[in-house]
């Protein structure tokens, strides 16, 4: 079961906090974590009460961490599942798309998963908490999965090594970012795409890691 599935939720089931979180992660999507104001969001929900959001959620680092903390757990659920499906010996592709896949599969997500990708592309580059983006990537599977991958690289100067972690990442996040986008301008896109664009990205990070 992909994360989408696993954590769907109706628009009716929401309450006043749920509201706040789904606008504050379109608007942060759509034009960067630092160019909405909280004053923005709150009206952007229409929340009547102006404390509303502070009640629930502190401030903006608040409601960073809560658009983490609502996506993070299916991801991970579906990052173990695929990680415990690995052979003894798995393929330097068969790490990426346990790394990959459960991101792709955020595109299913009805509930803000391709919003959450967008902000996933655009939270690197914020001026809240920068720990926040670092703790995000802190997992027991997601920690040795970067282990196992890293193990392709054991060759190269440590600051190469670095070099390559930060151009995979930013690989995964940015062009499943774009694509989002295409989508949300052309639903039928990712129809006729989906197959193509998992080859295409999997093998372009396996290609940064693996380039001589």
């Amino acid at each position: 079961m992909s994360a989408a599935e696993s954590l769907k939720t109706t628009p009716s089931s929401k309450g006043t906090r749920d509201i706040i979180l789904d606008t504050a992660e379109r608007l942060m999507a759509e034009r960067g974590i630092d160019s909405v104001s909280l004053n923005e969001i709150v009206r952007e929900s229409k929340q009547k009460n102006a404390s509303a959001l502070q009640y629930h959620f502190g401030n903006k680092e608040g409601l960073v961490k809560a658009i983490y903390d609502k996506h993070k757990p299916g991801i991970e659920v579906r990052r173990k599942e695929l990680f415990n499906q690995l052979d003894d010996e798995p393929s330097l592709l068969d790490l990426v798309e346990v790394l990959a896949l459960p991101m792709i599969e955020e595109i299913d997500n009805p509930d803000g998963g391709m919003n959450y990708l967008l902000f996933l592309s655009r939270i690197r580059y914020h001026q809240v908490n920068p720990q926040l983006e670092k703790n995000a990537r802190q997992s027991p599977v997601l920690v040795k999965l970067s282990k196992m991958i890293s193990s392709h690289l054991s060759h190269l100067p440590e600051p190469e090594q670095e070099l390559r972690k930060l151009m995979m990442r930013s690989t995964l996040l940015h062009y499943l970012a774009d694509y989002s986008l295409k989508i949300k301008q052309n639903p039928g896109f990712d129809l006729a795409q989906r197959k193509a664009f998992t080859k295409l990205l999997t093998n372009a990070i396996v290609n940064v890691i693996q380039l001589p």
